[in-house]
């Protein structure tokens, strides 16, 4: 079935092919499934995509809409971009011949996968909750705490703040404006 017979359907048909399509992979996943492809096949056979549309990240091209991100790949033998929502459990994938069919088809898998949430009273898994946990050295543990204290902050805080500083000097490389040093702390 093509996108644009897919596009046509009505949603309630739409949701039967999503929820056939993750319980397809829940079995994949308890059966050990492995793919036939190996990373570095699928390295080799990833396109370039118009880099005014989409964000490139370091393995893969990835695009973004309403907080998610899609990394996508391009099969040089089937001749089509496809791709799959990552940060979230759930399986949200997407697929076009063009970037504008890729983009398109991106919204509506992001969009259709919002909607199968609320039909279903079902939280959509979010992209990144904004927390992580870090295990570290108790020494170091010891040390960033006195630190953030001497700074009058929170370890939260002082942790976070350094970070994005760290993120925006790595930005400032990437885009070649960075002079190369490193945030202190």
């Amino acid at each position: 079935m093509s996108i644009a017979e897919v596009r046509k359907l009505p949603l309630r048909e739409k949701l039967q092919i999503m929820e056939a399509i993750w319980q397809d992979c829940a079995e994949r996943r308890e059966g050990g499934f492995s793919s036939t492809t190996s990373s570095t096949d699928n390295r080799q056979r990833s396109g370039e995509v118009d880099e005014a549309i989409f964000d490139r990240g370091r393995d893969s091209t990835m695009m973004t809409y309403k907080g998610y991100r899609g990394s996508v790949r391009f099969d040089d033998a089937a001749e089509i971009f496809h791709g799959e929502v990552t940060g979230v459990r759930d399986v949200v994938t997407f697929l076009g011949r063009t970037v504008d069919e890729l983009k398109t088809a991106f919204h509506d898998s992001i969009d259709d996968y919002l909607e199968f949430c609320k039909s279903r009273g079902e939280e959509p898994d979010k992209p990144y909750s904004g927390r992580f946990l870090l295990r570290v050295d108790p020494v170091l543990h010891r040390r960033l705490v006195e630190l953030s204290g001497d700074d009058g902050d929170s370890l939260n805080n002082w942790i976070a703040s350094r970070l994005q500083a760290l993120v925006g000097t790595i930005q400032g490389e990437q885009a070649g404006g960075g002079d190369g040093e490193k945030p202190r702390s």
